[in-house]
């Protein structure tokens, strides 16, 4: 009964969100780790052509929930202070669906012991609600008569710092035009902020402590906050913790392969009622770096060829 109660409210949830001022980018737990999802700025920051893919399966168990896949590609250019990045994303939500395609131009300099990088994007996203597919009291509410295919654009920009792989900051606005989901212009995107640091501690080749935070604030809704600890071991497997102010906890697990390649899984659990109708949410993450390009770095020589953050 729980769980017929909670995927009925989340159907309500569904069509009632079009008439919201904000909506929110994917919600992803390993994003961390390839922080263009967030930055532009971030672009060409593994030094070398690198590729990831990440699916997500939120709130398992419950119909309609979300389902997220994100393609990421960057690549410093042949002038190391430019690179270049593209996000290509799709994300479902009940009778909803979304598809983003992002391109990212970053602009890098040595700065102290570190690198600076201005970042900026432009992209649309092809929004679509499968409206007409609802089952409603009042068949004569136009809201529902037609189904809805709208192209918004959008544009945003963002700053990184890198210190000697050792530590970051990170500030970007990814979304900040507020496309209308409905001709009626009630229903629009919200502008995105995400302020972020990470520390990485211990020069050992056994054990090193990664520890990250993450502020998220998205208009008319509730700001987030998050915080990562996680335990490197033989600098190749990565086994970690986070908790987010929803409030959730998330297990996080990395492993780097041979050849630039590497995995990783997260699972979420929801520490609400929402939380107790599901199974959590999955995570699966894959990246590949170009291996020849992996020792290449004119802007900071101290830095590893192995990317940590």
């Amino acid at each position: 009964m729980k769980v017929l109660l909670i995927r009925t409210l989340l159907g309500w949830l569904l069509a009632g969100s079009l008439s919201l001022q904000a909506q929110q980018d994917p919600l992803q737990s390993l994003y961390l780790n390839d922080k263009l999802l967030i930055n532009p700025a971030y672009a060409g920051a593994r030094n070398t052509l690198a590729a990831t893919v990440q699916y997500r399966h939120q709130w398992a168990g419950i119909a309609q929930a979300p389902r997220t896949a994100v393609l990421t590609v960057q690549s410093p250019l042949k002038n190391p202070k430019l690179a270049l990045g593209f996000v290509l994303s799709d994300d479902q939500l009940g009778v909803t669906r979304q598809t983003s395609l992002r391109g990212a131009y970053a602009y890098r300099i040595p700065a102290g012991n570190g690198r600076l990088s201005l970042g900026v994007q432009g992209g649309v996203t092809l929004h679509r609600a499968d409206l007409t597919s609802l089952t409603v009291f009042d068949e004569s509410d136009l809201l529902f008569s037609l189904d809805e295919n709208r192209l918004l654009p959008n544009a945003g920009f963002g700053v990184y710092y890198d210190w000697a792989d050792k530590a970051f900051v990170s500030l970007s606005a990814p979304r900040l035009l507020r496309g209308a989901f409905l001709p009626d212009g009630n229903s629009r995107e919200g502008r995105h902020y995400f302020a972020s640091a990470g520390y990485l501690a211990g020069n050992g080749p056994n054990v090193r402590v990664r520890t990250m935070a993450l502020l998220r604030a998205v208009e008319n809704a509730p700001m987030q906050v998050e915080g990562n600890v996680a335990l490197e071991l033989m600098r190749t497997v990565w086994i970690g913790a986070g908790i987010r102010s929803n409030p959730a906890v998330t297990g996080q697990l990395m492993v780097d392969l041979p050849q630039g390649l590497g995995v990783g899984y997260s699972y979420d659990m929801d520490l609400n009622t929402l939380g107790d109708a599901s199974r959590g949410s999955h995570e699966v993450f894959i990246r590949f770096d170009l291996p020849e390009g992996r020792d290449t770095d004119v802007a900071s020589p101290r830095r590893s060829p192995h990317r940590i953050f």
